[in-house]
C-alpha cells in the first residue's frame, strides 16, 4: 500500500512553498503526497514569486508532476518575509487539518514546510 502523507504549507509569507515546488519538480517519492492549503492564498504565493507552477481546481500542477490540494478555508495574503497574524493562522489550520487526518486514520504522515512561530503567536 502507497502511504499518503499530507505536507502543510508552513508560513505562506517565507521559502517552504517554493522548497516544496522545487523539491517534487527534481524528485520522485514512493507515497501520495498532497498539500495542505488554501487554493487561492496558493496561487496568489505562487504569483508572488514568479512560479511557472499552477492551481487548477484542486490540484497544483509543477511542469509534469501534479500535487492534490486539501483546502483549509484560512485565507490569507501573501507578504513575502513579512510576519502576519493570518499567515500564522493559516499555518496553524493546515497542521490542525493534518494531525486529525492521521489521527482518524486518513493520512499516514504529515511533513510540515517551515513554520513562523511568531507568526503562530499573534
Amino acid at each position: 500500500m502507497t502511504p499518503r502523507l499530507l505536507v502543510t504549507c508552513g508560513d505562506v509569507n517565507g521559502i517552504g512553498i517554493e522548497c516544496f515546488i522545487e523539491a517534487m519538480r527534481t524528485s520522485t517519492f514512493d507515497a501520495t503526497i498532497e498539500l495542505v492549503v488554501n487554493p487561492s492564498t496558493l496561487a496568489h504565493y505562487l504569483t508572488s514569486i514568479n512560479s511557472t507552477a499552477t492551481v487548477v481546481g484542486d490540484q497544483l500542477h509543477i511542469g509534469t508532476t501534479s500535487v492534490g490540494i486539501i483546502t483549509i478555508d484560512v485565507q490569507t495574503p501573501v507578504d513575502l518575509g513579512r510576519l502576519s497574524s493570518s499567515s500564522g493562522a493559516h499555518a496553524i489550520a493546515a497542521l490542525e487539518y493534518a494531525a486529525s487526518a492521521v489521527a482518524n486514520g486518513d493520512a499516514d504522515g504529515v511533513v510540515t514546510l517551515p513554520i513562523n512561530k511568531e507568526a503562530c503567536a499573534l
